[in-house]
């Protein structure tokens, strides 16, 4: 490949192959080191994962594949990816193209940087808290947070399981459409916003455990290019929750982690100790 990743968007890098025909046929894609893909090293961002080589292609890779998309890299993410930097200490930093000297967000943070770069046409990431959505927000780039369970996680490496998602990253909406057309397998969606209500959220919920969110008016911005597009944009609020979900967040975290935490605690990073230790605390009434 000829493209020099100055951004450090990759873990590894993979020569193209030739492309099948498909909705996608060429376009180059990235896929996010936490998607297994056979014969290609995947890490999760991991120094226990160093040298893993999967026999499979996750279901979402595989998909993307069988539509014609190229496969050029496995980009970066933070440590088994539980943070919203892109930072590892394990294999640097990725660094933003857009906004040089600001983070690319996490955790799929060489997926954003890479198409932000031109190195990929097409990225896969995933998404627990954020981790498309904060990427895309900080590289200027385009990504889709999907319903849970509306895309396949097979071959994923888990952080939290009920809140983990698969999603396509890209650099327009027509391209992020077309490939969640192939991941969900359903045709593309029609482009329109004439009859449709668009909530307006100022501040988004808490996670039940005391601390008060942000608020923001940011997103009034685009209100008029909504409504000039046919869209009904009102206020809108999310419940806050009855409890605390951190602890079941935690919970499934460490379930994600059994074969090798504690058992390799010595293996992580100081940090995902931290965490996966404050996870073994939690309690139902925490």
């Amino acid at each position: 490949m000829n493209e020099r990743d100055s951004w450090n968007a990759f873990i590894t890098r993979v020569e193209p192959t030739e492309a099948r025909p498909g909705p996608l046929a060429g376009r180059t894609l990235g896929v996010k080191d936490l998607f297994d893909t056979a014969g290609v090293r995947t890490t999760y961002g991991s120094r226990l994962y160093a040298d893993h080589v999967p026999r499979r292609n996750a279901l979402a890779v595989e998909r993307l594949l069988s539509a014609g998309a190229v496969l050029v890299g496995k980009t970066h993410l933070p440590e088994f990816a539980w943070s919203v930097l892109g930072q590892n200490p394990w294999y640097g930093t990725a660094h933003n193209p857009t906004h040089p000297g600001k983070t690319t967000g996490g955790s799929s943070s060489g997926s954003g940087a890479a198409l932000a770069a031109g190195l990929c046409e097409l990225a896969l990431g995933s998404d627990t808290g954020g981790s498309i959505r904060l990427p895309s927000a900080a590289c200027g780039t385009v990504g889709l947070k999907p319903q849970w369970g509306r895309l396949p996680l097979d071959g994923v490496y888990p952080l939290v399981p009920l809140l983990d998602t698969a999603g396509p990253m890209a650099r327009s909406v027509a391209d992020v459409a077309a490939m969640w057309s192939v991941l969900a397998q359903e045709p593309v969606p029609e482009p329109r916003l004439t009859g449709v209500t668009v909530g307006l959220l100022r501040r988004p919920p808490g996670i039940g455990d005391g601390r008060e969110t942000e608020q923001s008016d940011a997103s009034e911005r685009w209100v008029a290019d909504l409504e000039r597009l046919g869209a009904r944009v009102v206020e809108a609020q999310v419940p806050e929750p009855s409890a605390n979900t951190w602890p079941q967040f935690q919970h499934e975290a460490l379930r994600s982690h059994a074969a090798t935490f504690p058992g390799r605690a010595d293996e992580y990073t100081e940090v995902m100790r931290i965490k996966l230790e404050a996870a073994r605390r939690a309690t139902p009434r925490a």
